[in-house]
């Protein structure tokens, strides 16, 4: 693939070339190269006169903060570290939608117990070791059920109130 084979996908909007065929599940633009699908922005960006040769998942960002440029003087490389910063002063990295979308997450990576098992420990006036021996889990868990710290409830915002 050449540039002008990628300018040729684009349509010019200023200085920004706005990829206009597939793109990944996150929206960037993506082509095939030589059988496999690569990201464009890296494709255009090593085969710009005179860049650096990219690390494996380097991340690859416009200047102009646009998702489907793939002007070769709009890109740069970058870092993860940066492109999350970048990502949380624009405040897609926090609230609670985002917190309770990664308690979701590693819930059901591998969960011994449910919601409605963890609402009822957490109601429950027995003892750590008694409820551990009861639904089968560590004590530990247990306790961080009961102070908050595990399976928090995001269902009812005055949950933590209730005390």
């Amino acid at each position: 693939m050449t540039l002008d084979e990628i300018k040729s996908r684009c349509e010019e909007e200023g200085e920004c070339w706005i990829w206009k065929d597939a793109t990944d599940s996150s929206g960037y633009p993506i082509a095939k190269v030589d059988g496999k699908c690569q990201l464009v922005r890296r494709v255009a960006y090593g085969l710009k006169a005179g860049s650096t040769k990219l690390l494996p998942r380097q991340p690859v960002i416009a200047k102009c903060n646009c998702r489907l440029c793939v002007n070769p003087t709009c890109l740069r490389a970058s870092s993860v570290a940066e492109v999350s910063q970048i990502a949380g002063k624009a405040g897609k990295l926090s609230g609670v939608a985002k917190g309770a979308k990664i308690a979701a997450f590693k819930r059901a990576k591998n969960a011994k117990i449910t919601m409605e098992i963890a609402r009822s420990i957490r109601m429950s006036d027995e003892t750590g070791p008694v409820l551990a021996a009861r639904h089968n889990i560590d004590k530990a868990l247990v306790n961080r059920i009961k102070r908050g710290g595990a399976w928090k409830d995001y269902s009812n915002p005055f949950m933590g109130l209730m005390a």
